[in-house]
């Protein structure tokens, strides 16, 4: 995975497929796992995220620190 980031077309609003939660953090899944496991509702996984604000400056990523996160 690269660790150079650009900074979404769409930042300033979230995708209209994008899941919002009622405090109105979007998120959207952009790369589907491979495989037939699934984690349990105890289980951890690691993950790797990026977060901008509305104006494009990015906030925090795991990506930019080439680490996942649990």
């Amino acid at each position: 995975m690269s660790n150079t980031l650009e900074t979404p077309k769409d930042v300033a609003a979230a995708p209209s497929d994008a899941e919002v939660t009622a405090s109105g953090l979007a998120s959207k899944i952009l790369q589907v796992g491979e495989g037939d496991q699934r984690p349990g509702p105890r289980d951890t996984v690691e993950v790797h995220y990026s977060g901008w604000m509305i104006n494009g400056k990015l906030f925090d990523s795991s990506v930019s620190r080439g680490e996942t996160t649990s």
